[in-house]
C-alpha cells in the first residue's frame, strides 16, 4: 500500500524542519524560500518548491520575500 500524497508530503516537509534545525543558524544565509548555504554547501530543501527571493505576485504581494523570511524565522537560533 503506498503512502497518500500528503503523508509523502509532511514527512518531507518534517525531514527538512529536522536538517534545518540541526544547522547551526550562525554561520548560514538563506538565499530564498527553499535554499541556504553553510559553510560553503548550498542545501536546497527536498520537497519544497518556494518562490524566488525577489519574486512577486502579479498584484505586488511579496511572496518570496515572505518565503525567505519565513525560512530565516524557522532556522533562527
Amino acid at each position: 500500500m503506498q503512502p497518500r500524497e500528503g503523508t509523502r508530503n509532511i514527512r518531507r516537509l518534517l525531514a527538512a524542519a529536522c536538517a534545518l534545525v540541526a544547522l547551526p543558524a550562525a554561520a548560514q544565509t538563506i538565499t530564498d524560500g527553499d535554499t541556504l548555504k553553510q559553510g560553503g554547501v548550498t542545501y536546497r530543501l527536498w520537497g519544497i518548491d518556494a518562490l524566488e527571493a525577489k519574486q512577486v505576485c502579479p498584484d505586488g504581494w511579496p511572496a518570496g520575500s515572505l518565503a525567505t523570511t519565513r525560512l530565516q524565522a524557522l532556522t533562527a537560533g
